[in-house]
């Protein structure tokens, strides 16, 4: 378990793991939004607008700056070290990361319930207080 500890913190694994996601994510963020591209997370527009700042405007130039930076840290690390690349690593991260999800997709969807919840009592004025 240790080794996998240690594998999971690699650019290799990381980087590697995550940049599908992000293509799906980008894709599916597209397919939602159509030609308006409004539609984006809290941390997704936060990153745009830094890098607006900088002129980077397009979709397709912020995922482009994101891959190629991630290639760059691979091949970076993979050079220096040879990392073995596992499919059991892998799958123990989806496991992970499924395990993670549930866990605070939960909390989160229970907190938000609460957190509006309440705000609609006090909104509606059946608890004066």
């Amino acid at each position: 378990m240790p080794r996998y500890y240690q594998l999971t913190r690699k650019h290799s694994y990381a980087l590697l793991f995550a940049l599908p996601l992000l293509i799906l994510y980008e894709l599916g963020a597209a397919l939602i939004a159509g030609p308006r591209q409004g539609l984006r997370n809290g941390a997704d527009v936060l990153l745009r607008t830094l890098l607006a700042t900088g002129g980077v405007r397009s979709t397709l130039a912020f995922t482009a700056i994101l891959v190629v930076g991630a290639v760059f840290l691979i091949a970076r690390e993979r050079r220096r070290e040879q990392i073995p690349l596992k499919a059991g690593v892998f799958a123990g991260m989806m496991v992970e990361s499924v395990i993670y999800a549930l866990v605070f997709g939960t909390v989160v969807a229970s907190m938000t319930g609460w957190v509006l919840g309440g705000w609609r009592l006090r909104e509606s004025g059946c608890c004066n207080g």
